[in-house]
């Protein structure tokens, strides 16, 4: 799985879910790729302003249950589609022009 292709997974992650917060385990589990390329990954959707870091996070029990991954204000469903949307078509140019250049 590209780069590319491992953000629109993530990104459709989020999507998939009502939960509000996302620990690195959960994209680990549901990409099958590990947390080295999943933070690699984060990185670049937090530093275009898709996704934020969160700090402190509690389980029901009150107890501390570490960080994960949150959308950003700006990042809405709507918004989040049109990235994927976005990523598709970024994707889908990069093989073009990877087979016009073979």
């Amino acid at each position: 799985m590209t780069d590319l292709e491992l953000k629109i997974k993530i990104l459709e992650l989020f999507g998939d879910s009502d939960e509000d917060v996302y620990y690195y385990r959960y994209f680990e589990k549901n990409t099958g790729e590990p947390r080295k390329r999943i933070k690699k990954v984060m990185d670049g959707l937090r530093n275009c302003g898709m996704v934020e870091h969160i700090k402190g996070l509690f389980d029901d029990d009150g107890m501390v249950a570490g960080s994960g991954f949150a959308l950003t204000r700006e990042a809405t469903q709507y918004s989040v589609r049109e990235w994927i949307v976005m990523l598709k078509k970024i994707q889908l140019e990069e093989l073009e022009r990877g087979e016009k250049t073979k």
